[in-house]
């Protein structure tokens, strides 16, 4: 496969997952306290899979782009983390 193609199915993965997951977390906000950075992180999927479907077709596409979107999932990740961390730590379980 070619690296425009690759980009478009990972733009559209990103898209859907991040509809997908974004809406799961509104959902389970009023029962799981500590869903705000997962909120922002699935929105920016969906950011992210947009940009990459636009970026598929110029001669700017690269594999290498993706770092990006692995890189801020990742800080959304550890910031999820320690939101649940420090949430019990000063009394206030995140499940309620």
């Amino acid at each position: 496969m070619s690296v425009p193609i690759a980009m478009s199915i990972f733009g559209l993965w990103a898209i859907v997952s991040g509809v997908v997951q974004t809406a799961v977390a509104i959902l389970r906000r009023p029962r799981i306290a500590g869903q705000w950075p997962l909120i922002l992180s699935r929105a920016g999927s969906v950011a992210g899979g947009l940009a990459y479907l636009g970026w598929s077709g110029t001669a700017e596409a690269g594999l290498s782009a993706l770092s990006v979107y692995a890189e801020g999932g990742a800080f959304f990740y550890l910031l999820t983390v320690g939101w649940w961390f420090l949430s019990a730590r000063v009394g206030r379980p995140s499940l309620r």
